[in-house]
């Protein structure tokens, strides 16, 4: 009996050292899981290279040690645990060491870009699955001037997650770099209609939409976001266009007016104000908002073009006149110059051979004969007639 009390005691001395090894690998294993848990990343790399001490090569292990670098931003070092893992014989844990080294190159900015697309074609290559392959190759394609490759990448990502409001996103991205401006809105409008979609992704819709001639839609998301976010004052001009687009010109005159209380300084703000005016027929107003834009920038001569406009349509014929020759001037080729020249020297009494020029200048400039006063009509046909019979 006594003897076999000592055969025992001898057996659990023997087991004791592996049996308490094993328990503090245990133990650090589970310390690691529970700081990575909490976001204590510096804390698990401790953890685990414990853990790996009794068991150097163990996947599990060497998996939460990359891992745990990666997510602490310690890339090169994760890079250098993928290495390690990428020899087990599994291809499960190859392929996952794939995946994080990818990654990490792919935050590495100062790798070359040549080495980091491939890297991720490798991962895309063995875990087609995970859309983020697929969606950081578009990017570095982005970066690297390939837009049909990044555009490919970027629709596989959105086949895996088509609820990724950031994929729809960098989609559109893709296009806006492109300036297929319509299907740009449609990513960014994509993204706009997902739960929670973020401010900038509704706010780019609406203004996407606003500027590709999307009118009512874009008013609707500009709407959306204005409930919660201030405009700036290019977005009550775009919304001002909009308006004015379905010939709603009060409303065009309130956003615009907005605009201009914001940037005041912007010449191009009072021009469309006052052609907002002269679609109402307020002459004043719209010389007055005329008269701002001039001030504002006189160097920029459609401003004065402008005015030569509104002076023959408010009646204002003495004032037009130098406005009307300075149009000419800078635009020979224009045929509503010539045209509006002919309607002030009938109104004004001019030569009939002055006015004949002036219609044919218009014709010649590719102005139709019927959308001409009636009055002017006879000799804009007559020149177009001979026009087409000369050889």
């Amino acid at each position: 009996m006594k003897l076999n009390r000592q055969i025992i005691l001898l057996v659990w001395l023997l087991c004791w050292p592996a049996t308490n090894s094993r328990a503090q690998h245990n133990d650090a294993r589970q310390a690691a899981l529970m700081a990575m848990y909490e976001g204590d990343y510096k804390q698990a790399i401790q953890y685990y290279e414990q853990s790996l001490i009794y068991d150097n090569d163990k996947p599990e292990m060497l998996w939460g040690l990359a891992r745990s670098h990666f997510y602490a931003g310690n890339y090169p070092q994760a890079v250098q645990v993928c290495r390690q893992l990428l020899q087990n014989k599994k291809s499960a844990w190859k392929c996952r060491a794939t995946l994080l080294e990818a990654f990490c190159y792919f935050r590495m900015a100062d790798s070359a870009l040549q080495q980091r697309i491939e890297k991720l074609q490798a991962a895309q290559e063995c875990m087609p699955q995970d859309y983020r392959t697929h969606f950081y190759l578009g990017l570095l394609y982005m970066q690297n001037g390939q837009l049909s490759e990044a555009e490919t990448a970027f629709k596989q990502a959105l086949a895996l997650r088509p609820k990724q409001g950031g994929l729809w996103i960098a989609l559109g991205n893709l296009y806006a770099t492109q300036e297929q401006w319509s299907e740009a809105a449609n990513c960014w409008c994509q993204a706009a209609e997902l739960p929670q979609a973020p401010p900038a992704a509704v706010y780019n819709c609406a203004k996407l939409l606003l500027r590709s001639g999307s009118y009512e839609r874009g008013l609707q998301m500009m709407e959306r976001y204005a409930q919660n976010h201030p405009l700036q004052a290019d977005d009550y001009f775009d919304v001002a266009r909009a308006c004015a687009a379905g010939r709603q010109y009060e409303e065009a005159l309130r956003y615009i007016a907005a605009a201009i209380q914001l940037a005041p300084q912007q010449g191009v703000y009072y021009a469309v104000m006052a052609d907002y005016h002269a679609a109402l027929l307020q002459w004043d107003a719209a010389l007055y908002a005329n008269s701002q834009a001039i001030l504002k920038q006189g160097e920029e001569t459609t401003y004065f073009i402008q005015r030569a406009q509104l002076l023959l349509n408010a009646g204002r014929d003495e004032e037009a006149k130098a406005y009307l020759e300075f149009w000419i001037q800078q635009e020979p080729d224009n045929a509503q110059a010539h045209y509006a020249h002919a309607l002030w020297l009938m109104r004004n009494k001019g030569k009939r051979r002055q006015i004949k020029q002036a219609v044919k200048e218009a014709v010649r400039h590719g102005m139709h004969p019927q959308d001409m006063d009636e009055s002017l009509q006879k000799y804009a046909y007559r020149h177009r007639q001979r026009l087409w019979s000369a050889p």
